[in-house]
């Protein structure tokens, strides 16, 4: 326990100077965090809601709309909009919807996943929404056929069991 909070502390330091210095697209502060701490997705306290929205084109977009619309109805939500969609931009995400006790001062959390890692990642934070905008072909060394994807999609939605895919 007593390692997370020095994740923690240390992670909010870093986001603060960073912040000082003009540099807040910057998920270095969250690299931070999860180096000192390797469980610190699965530490960090979550807001009431956490949505992950994954995919292979869209997913930015899409996470954006949902985030303004969040912020339209008047809730404080956390996200990356510059598309920081790994561990570290995830540990950035959700420190920042903490105080430095580890209390929830956001309502909302909205995460840009990358595809490829979304069963590793996940696991840790479990999310109550993952929206899949779509599987396609991308580069053939990352992601040579939509299948290949699908399957890691297909994984991450058995280990969390009860997370919910919006189907529209």
């Amino acid at each position: 326990m007593l390692r997370f909070f020095l994740a923690l502390w240390a992670a909010k330091l870093a986001a603060w100077i960073m912040k000082l210095r003009g540099q807040e697209r910057n998920d270095w502060p969250g690299l931070l965090a999860v180096k000192l701490c390797p469980d610190f997705l699965a530490r960090v306290r979550k807001p009431p809601l956490v949505i992950t929205v994954t995919g292979t084109n869209g997913k930015g977009t899409t996470a954006a709309l949902i985030c303004n619309r969040l912020e339209a109805e008047g809730r404080t939500v956390s996200f990356n909009d510059w598309g920081a969609n790994l561990s570290a931009g995830f540990a950035l995400n959700l420190m920042r919807c903490v105080n430095p006790f580890n209390r929830s001062v956001k309502d909302v959390s909205v995460l840009e996943a990358d595809e490829r890692t979304l069963d590793v990642s996940m696991g840790q934070i479990r999310p109550n929404y993952i929206l899949v905008t779509n599987l396609a072909k991308d580069s053939l060394r990352r992601n040579a056929h939509p299948e290949f994807i699908f399957d890691i999609v297909d994984r991450t939605f058995s280990i969390l069991g009860g997370v919910t895919l919006p189907l529209y």
